[in-house]
């Protein structure tokens, strides 16, 4: 009785450190998709105030390779937590409830997705 009482204890530790490690991938990828439209926009801006010889393309360009990372690790950070939470599931043989942070990651990946939209100039808002 104790036993199993110390391994369910276990696994629920376990699980609120996966939330935990899900969160922090995804406040590190709202660091460079924000920083990446950040990017963007000042040097768009300095490029209209200065008129500079740069690429026209360029400002766009990097913002949106930090946005892309951001979006690629959130992704392959999303499907790791997906995996963990099914190798733990098989142990507990319980009912997964809905996770916080998966809704949150799927949040940002359709605002970094407009985000994206808006920068190629497909979708205005």
């Amino acid at each position: 009785m104790l036993a199993e009482h110390r391994t369910e204890l276990g696994f629920g530790r376990t699980l609120l450190a996966l939330e935990r490690t899900l969160m922090a991938w995804i406040r590190t990828d709202i660091s460079l998709i924000t920083f990446g439209f950040t990017m963007f926009k000042l040097l768009e801006s300095i490029q209209q105030v200065s008129g500079s010889t740069v690429s026209q393309t360029a400002a766009r360009n990097i913002g949106l390779a930090l946005i892309l990372l951001g979006v690629g690790t959130l992704i392959m950070a999303m499907l790791q937590f997906r995996i963990a939470m099914k190798k733990i599931l098989v142990f507990t043989k319980s009912k997964p409830q809905p996770s916080i942070s998966m809704i949150t990651g799927a949040g940002l990946l359709f605002v970094a997705l407009a985000m994206i939209l808006n920068m190629l100039g497909i979708w205005k808002f």
